[in-house]
């Protein structure tokens, strides 16, 4: 169940600030070219693209302080213009124009919505193109397109994209994970998922998004397009785009939801009479259902988000604050989330520089509960009862054995609280050099913590059963990522051609450190684990402590792409990156990774234009290479660590050897990808789809092997051992059944297959497993 409240207008959706100069229609007197350079008044109208007049529009002359409002009639006065000013016009829901001013007395401006505008702009790697002259197997989901009813934003995007499976690790408990998978298995031992990039920033994690921020979600399915991401791109790569701020006055929005969850079908299970007369048990006086017992009764959730957007042409700013409260179906599930982000718009020197910042940060208390309790709940004696107010724990907790347990007492006589934070925020620094040459340099930081805390009272079972009164644990883990990426961007059209061109450098490094500790026995059960020290095994020698801290890993990469257009009906593109990662040795330390696609607009030849019910026809075909290096970055290196202990003199010293067995030769898993597509759309654009085939292989892949010991250290070796491939279909397709401007009504259909095959795995005793199948993915309908 969901409720959802929006007030005033919902938040503009922009992919990104554009401005472009349009066509106008103007109405010049004579004496306009005697004129002199002041004009006294300019006058004009703005419209929609239907010629409906716009209310409430900003028309400005840039760098200078003249600014106006269009009327109730879209009709515009604006006092001594220059001759070749430009004249910024601004409504929210539609896209910023820019008109230079050459002397007419009336300008009628018509004005181009964003939702039209942004269903031709893509995001793909360190840009934008036109999708008409998009070559490669990208899927856009904008903030419309998601299914309704779900938090994470990775969930409100399952069903819509071919060929990624999004699931999630516990069903429906708000402390799930989310699984993703596109295009099947990509790797046997490395790394499997999707790279997302959160508005430029390799890497980010998805829970410092709120669903209401983002702008669009952009899925690079083939190699061809993940080319330019090269080491961490096996799997594909979702670009996660957020929201711009508005120009003009303050926009707030407001959603709030509410969710009620319910178990739709419960296991049917003995009654308390049958369990007895199937004389499964003994009759202990009790009739108690279970399963009822460990759910919780219709849990109630809620999420409310504000956003507020506006500021000026050369400052502004969008801002949102989320919170949320979400209880599981099992006793003891729980999850508290609050949640903020900033992303600010300047521009300086009459718009050559721009500085655009992101900062997103969120906290979340995930309080667990244990799985097992299900189970448990439909194995045990429904006479039995769950409390017992003779006990001091005031739950009948059953003892002396590991498969027979009261599953309340077990998640209430303990607490399990994880508390995360998340920080992510990036600046970026463009510069308008010409009209077609930008460049952008962009510093980012990603900063996650985890803290965990876990307590289990002494009257647990489990504390019964070993004589001791609690046991408590903590530790904390943090994690430091840092982002620099320099590009330089070309954007020029002329007569028959149009070229899309961005070149660049990008340095990324990982740093991550943790400590843990643990103790038992307190003298005191209800100050839990925070006052660990009290706890009888310290001074016993029996709690346990550790710290680790992971190997400074370092990323560097050259990239390149270029777009090129002819007639808007032939296009080719090419990308290229060339990175660097210091996990492996210097001799394989570097990888190249190409990738090469071509469209062709059919639509667009002579003897299809007359053809009226194709609006569009692009037939797509692309190879491109990825790496994979999402394995331990201890392998390529000789490390140590504390070992055994040995006796000498009396004294026990502890001596250190090598951590596990170097393998200097391992390399990277690459991804070779050929993909072949058609794209369409007919019947006035009702009617659109596309299907993609494709076929991968995976070299190299790298996997722990069993060795002999001697001559090796320990009893595996990390390898590049073996190849697999996987080939598939995806196919697409969307009915726009109703399109009136108050009503809309669409409906589609998501479909695809894979079949991933292991060729070879070099395994002990040099053995080959040929041709496994490892599974086949199933039909996704939406």
């Amino acid at each position: 169940m969901k409720f959802k409240i929006n007030n005033f207008k919902v938040a503009t959706k922009l992919l990104l600030f554009s401005t472009n100069f349009y066509a106008i229609t103007s109405m010049a007197s004579p004496m306009n070219q005697y004129s002199n350079e002041l004009q006294s008044v300019l006058s004009g109208s703005i419209t929609d693209e239907a010629g409906n007049p716009l209310a409430g529009a900003t028309i400005h002359v840039k760098g200078t302080p003249k600014s106006t409002a269009s009327d109730q009639n879209g009709i515009f006065k604006l006092n001594n213009v220059k001759k070749n000013e430009v004249i910024s016009i601004h409504m929210i829901g539609f896209t910023t124009q820019e008109v230079r001013y050459n002397g007419e007395t009336t300008l009628n401006i018509k004005m181009i919505s964003v939702a039209q505008s942004l269903e031709e702009a893509v995001v793909v790697g360190y840009g934008t193109i036109d999708k008409k002259e998009l070559t490669s197997a990208v899927s856009t989901i904008k903030q419309k397109d998601m299914v309704a009813g779900t938090v994470s934003p990775l969930l409100a995007i399952q069903g819509k994209v071919p060929g990624l499976s999004v699931i999630s690790t516990n069903g429906t408990d708000p402390n799930a994970g989310i699984s993703l998978q596109l295009r099947g298995v990509n790797s046997v031992n490395a790394s499997q998922g999707p790279l997302v990039v959160i508005d430029g920033v390799p890497g980010g994690d998805i829970n410092s998004v709120a669903k209401e921020d983002i702008e669009s979600i952009n899925v690079l399915r083939d190699a061809s397009a993940a080319a330019i991401y090269g080491t961490r791109a096996s799997g594909g790569v979702i670009l996660i785009t957020t929201k711009r701020p508005q120009i003009g006055k303050a926009q707030v929005n407001f959603t709030s939801e509410y969710f009620i969850e319910t178990v739709r079908k419960k296991p049917e299970v003995l009654s308390a009479e049958k369990f007895i007369e199937y004389g499964l048990g003994n009759d202990l006086g009790h009739k108690t259902d279970w399963y009822d017992e460990v759910t919780n009764n219709n849990p109630f959730s809620h999420r409310q988000v504000v956003n507020i957007s506006g500021g000026s042409e050369n400052a502004n700013v969008y801002t949102t604050f989320t919170k949320r409260d979400a209880t599981g179906m099992a006793i003891t599930s729980k999850r508290e989330e609050i949640g903020g982000r900033i992303n600010s718009s300047f521009k300086f020197f009459d718009g050559f520089a721009e500085l655009n910042t992101n900062v997103s940060y969120n906290e979340a208390k995930a309080f667990g509960s244990n799985n097992d309790i299900f189970n448990m709940a439909m194995v045990l004696n429904p006479t039995e009862t769950p409390y017992d107010v003779n006990d001091v724990s005031g739950f009948n907790v059953l003892v002396g054995g590991y498969d027979y347990w009261n599953p309340v007492a077990e998640v209430k006589l303990r607490s399990d609280l994880k508390q995360f934070k998340y920080l992510l925020a990036n600046s970026t620094l463009k510069l308008n050099l010409t009209e077609h040459l930008t460049t952008s340099a962009t510093i980012g930081v990603k900063n996650n913590s985890e803290h965990g805390t876990y307590y289990r009272s002494a009257q647990h079972r489990l504390s019964r059963q070993d004589g001791v009164d609690g046991n408590a644990s903590q530790y904390y883990n943090k994690y430091n990522d840092r982002v620099f990426e320099w590009t330089v961007n070309y954007n020029n059209r002329w007569a028959d051609h149009a070229v899309n061109a961005v070149a660049g450098y990008s340095y990324q490094d990982f740093n991550g450190q943790g400590f843990s500790a643990n103790n038992s026995d307190f003298p005191v059960d209800g100050i839990k684990e925070n006052d660990m020290g009290t706890g009888s095994y310290l001074v016993e020698g029996r709690a346990g402590m550790g710290s680790w801290r992971n190997p400074w890993v370092k990323l560097a990469a050259f990239f390149g792409r270029v777009n090129y257009s002819y007639l808007d009906r032939y296009i080719l593109t090419a990308t290229a990156r060339y990175e660097g990662s210091s996990k492996f040795a210097p001799k394989n330390r570097w990888g190249f990774f190409p990738g090469l696609s071509a469209g062709w607009r059919i639509s667009q030849e002579p003897f299809l234009r007359d053809v009226s019910f194709i609006n569009d026809l692009k037939l797509r075909a692309g190879y491109g290479e990825t790496g994979n290096e999402g394995f331990d970055a201890k392998v390529a290196s000789r490390m140590y660590s504390a070992d055994t202990w040995f006796l000498q003199d009396g004294n026990w010293f502890r001596t250190y050897g090598v951590m596990h067995n170097q393998n200097p030769d391992i390399k990277w898993e690459v991804k070779k990808e050929y993909n072949l597509g058609l794209d369409f759309s007919i019947l006035e654009n009702k009617l659109s789809g596309r299907i993609d085939f494709y076929k991968r292989k995976i070299d190299d892949l790298i996997y722990d092997i069993s060795v002999s010991q001697p001559p090796a250290i320990h009893d595996k070796t990390t390898m590049n051992v073996g190849s697999m491939q996987n080939t598939g279909y995806e196919f697409e397709l969307n009915y726009k059944a109703v399109s009136k401007e108050h009503f809309t009504y669409s409906t589609g259909i998501v479909a695809s297959h894979n079949k991933s095959t292991l060729n070879t795995l070099w395994v002990a005793k040099h053995l080959l497993i040929e041709k496994t199948s490892l599974h086949q993915a199933p039909l996704d309908q939406q």
